[in-house]
Formats: structure tokens, C-alpha cells, sequence
């Protein structure tokens, strides 16, 4: 079984008063994605942030770090769609029609974060995932709560997602999104859409990966470890 390591560089809430290490300018986010090129990082997931260190979805800012990644590895790149609130659809997704990355974020359902709401809606899901086809751009599917993984499999029956889906399980997101526990990885896993056989199953895993946003939990690895070495084990027949 291969391991896929993804660097997440910096998100979009995290302030340099809280960590002054976290990479803010395009070119600091550039060069810490190098490193983590360099380290083993096969996929680097991309947010921006503006002259203020706050969540950005500009599509400068977005360029001027892709063009030095581009120049420097051959890492994946997968740029966010959803880096900064309030904004129109097409700032969420400018960026990606024109620079092409292999992969994009597609946050599968609106949650409340704080005081504020990370609204995913239907008919704008809808239009990134098809602008996501049309581009040859990978989804990846980002679930803060099972109730995403229900509505992911809405989407892939409307054709606006395509199979094998890349999951991204956001645990302990905000407030309300389901906890970041050593349980609810294997049980997000558990949820994913069924598929027509063991072969596929293991497929659908190998697609999948955990990223857990509240402290590190070594269990929650384990658990997760676990059930992915179980579909390794399933036979190939259907």
C-alpha cells in the first residue's frame, strides 16, 4: 500500500501571532511547499492570504505561488475554493479555470464556524463541479460532517462529481462539525457511498484521506491505519 502525504500550508484562519512560523506571502507559502516537496509531500493543498495575513481568494496571489511551485517540484496541487467568506461564486473559482491545477476543494454542505457561516450551496456546488470537469480538475471532497458524505453522493448521481471521489474527511471543524475523535474517521469511512465491489472499495480508499483540525490523536491514526489496511484485505472478487 502507498503512502500519500499532503501538506496543508497554511488554511485560511490561523494568524502569525499565534504561530509566527505559518507561511503568509505567496512566495513564504511557495517555498514551504518546496520543502515539503523535497520532505516526501506528494500533494500540496493551497489557500492564500492577503497583505493583512486574512484569508484571500485572490487570483494574483494565487498565481504568483503556483508559477514558482510549477518551476520548483512536481508536486500535485490542489488550491482551495474556499478561502475567504462573503465573496462571490466566481472569485471561488476564477483562479482554478485559469491555472489548472490537478485538484480543487469541494466543500460538500454549508456549516456554521463561530459566529460566521461557511455556506457551500446547492446550486453553487452544482456549478463548480461542472466548471471542475470541464477543466480537468480533480475534486477534493471535503466532508466536515457525515451529512456531507449523504450529499456527495447527490452529487456524484447528478454527474457533477465523477467516481472514484477523493474524500477529505474535516474533523473538528467550528462548532458544529462532527468531532475530531479516534472513532469518527473509521465512521466517516463507513459512510462513503457503496460502491459495485471489493475492488472498487479499495480503490475508494486509496482516494480517501483523514485530516483531523482539532489536536493530533495517534488513536485516531491508529483507527484510521486499521480500517484501511481491513480493505486491503477483502478479496477481489465482487
Amino acid at each position: 500500500m502507498k503512502t500519500i502525504i499532503t501538506a496543508a500550508l497554511t488554511g485560511a484562519i490561523a494568524s502569525k501571532a499565534k504561530n509566527p512560523n505559518i507561511p503568509c506571502t505567496p512566495r513564504e507559502i511557495a517555498e514551504d511547499g518546496v520543502r515539503c516537496w523535497k520532505a516526501g509531500a506528494s500533494v500540496l493543498h493551497i489557500h492564500m492570504r492577503d497583505e493583512e495575513f486574512r484569508g484571500s481568494m485572490d487570483k494574483e496571489r494565487f498565481r504568483e505561488t503556483v508559477n514558482i511551485l510549477r518551476g520548483e517540484c512536481d508536486a500535485i496541487l490542489n488550491l482551495t475554493t474556499s478561502g475567504e467568506l462573503g465573496v462571490p461564486d466566481e472569485r471561488r473559482w476564477e483562479h482554478v479555470v485559469e491555472l489548472k491545477p490537478e485538484m480543487a476543494t469541494f466543500d460538500a454542505g454549508t456549516i456554521n464556524s463561530n459566529n460566521d457561516v461557511f455556506e457551500n450551496r446547492v446550486d453553487f456546488l452544482m456549478k463548480l463541479g461542472r466548471i471542475l470537469i470541464e477543466n480537468g480538475v480533480k475534486p477534493e471532497v471535503e466532508c466536515m460532517d457525515l451529512g456531507m458524505i449523504s450529499a456527495s453522493e447527490y452529487y456524484l448521481k447528478k454527474g457533477v462529481l465523477q467516481a472514484p471521489v477523493h474524500y477529505q474527511f474535516v474533523l473538528g471543524f467550528g462548532f458544529s462539525g462532527a468531532p475530531a475523535t479516534p472513532e469518527n474517521p473509521s465512521e466517516a469511512a463507513s459512510w462513503m457511498p457503496a460502491t459495485p465491489s471489493a475492488a472498487s472499495r479499495r480503490q475508494a480508499y486509496r482516494y480517501c484521506r483523514y485530516k483531523i483540525h482539532a489536536w493530533s490523536s495517534r488513536q485516531a491514526r491508529l483507527v484510521v491505519n486499521q480500517r484501511i489496511a481491513k480493505t486491503q484485505r477483502e478479496p477481489s472478487g465482487g
